[in-house]
């Protein structure tokens, strides 16, 4: 499978709720092939098994730690050459990533001063 564009980090931590609607909108991008990648950090409803019922979705279990370490472990799992982050309670627009990445693809000089670019799937140091 070639490099997707896109990543997209999702934690998830007690999300059944409203999990559903945000992966349908992600998996509804006009954009495709961007790879979604979950990291459930902790949770005690459903959040885990609905994520596990997408084939779209790559799923990982990250139970313990902040929020911050929940989203580092899921960026270590990120192939795009951008990363875009989204909550579980979120939805999105149809374009937003196609739009977004439009965008980041002709204005490269868009990047802060105090960011490395990621050049592989690791976390840059």
């Amino acid at each position: 499978m070639p490099r997707p564009l896109v990543s997209v980090l999702l934690p998830v931590r007690n999300a059944a709720a409203t999990l559903g609607e945000c992966l349908d909108s992600l998996e509804a991008q006009s954009l495709q092939g961007v790879q979604i990648v979950a990291v459930d950090h902790g949770s005690t409803d459903d959040s885990f098994e609905l994520l596990a019922r997408r084939r779209s979705v790559q799923v990982l279990r990250h139970p313990q730690g902040t929020l911050l370490d929940a989203r580092n472990a899921g960026l270590a799992h990120c192939q795009g050459r951008l990363v875009a982050r989204m909550d579980a309670d979120d939805r999105c627009d149809l374009h937003r990533l196609e739009v977004q990445a439009a965008y980041l693809e002709a204005h490269p000089d868009l990047v802060s001063p105090t960011m490395k670019p990621v050049h592989n799937k690791n976390v840059p140091t």
